[in-house]
């Protein structure tokens, strides 16, 4: 499912996270539609439709859609 965002006179579609799951050392995560979006190391704190949280080492991650870092803890 893709989401309709308006950004000025933009019109953006996003992706929004159906699903993470832990295998292994990594954190995959899928669309809606079961269609994989990203990966990375860690232990998976927790998702939710636009973000997720992944654990490495001392330092927690916020991903977005794209698999880009939203912030740190």
């Amino acid at each position: 499912m893709y989401l309709k965002v308006a950004h000025d006179t933009d019109i953006v579609w996003k992706r929004m996270i159906g699903m993470a799951k832990q295998q292994g050392t990594n954190v995959m995560v899928y669309s809606e539609t079961g269609s994989f979006m990203f990966n990375r190391t860690g232990n998976l704190i927790g998702y939710t439709s636009n973000t997720v949280t992944v654990k490495q080492g001392g330092t927690t991650y916020v991903y977005g859609e794209h698999g880009e870092i939203k912030f740190t803890k």
